[in-house]
């Protein structure tokens, strides 16, 4: 299996990772729904993964990231010549999350 590795940089302006980690405690602070998921759950820590689908609309930086990570998906997709036809890979979930040290949060597919 091929893996990709690049900057964020390497397609796009750069993701200005300041605004980006006060972005994601300032929800994290504010999303009462999804602290509460993280407690039924016994989350250790903070994900909007239950509790909102729609980052890149609430906070420009989100929709940056979105519009460069589209571009290293399509690169690395061109790359493994895969075929789409006339179709287009589409990021259709985005969300945070923010554990404490040491946690863990298992991969999804």
């Amino acid at each position: 299996t091929r893996l990709y590795h690049a900057a964020l940089s390497d397609h796009g302006k750069p993701i200005d990772t300041d605004e980006l980690a006060a972005s994601c405690f300032s929800i994290a602070e504010d999303d009462e729904a999804g602290q509460d998921w993280c407690e039924e759950n016994g989350y250790a820590g903070y994900t909007s993964y239950a509790s909102l689908d729609d980052l890149p609309y609430r906070f420009p930086i989100f929709k940056d990231l979105v519009a460069v990570l589209d571009k290293h998906v399509a690169a690395f997709a061109k790359d493994l010549d895969f075929d789409l036809g006339e179709r287009k890979l589409v990021l259709d979930s985005l969300w945070l999350n923010i554990l404490p040290e040491g946690g863990i949060h298992t991969s999804h597919i």
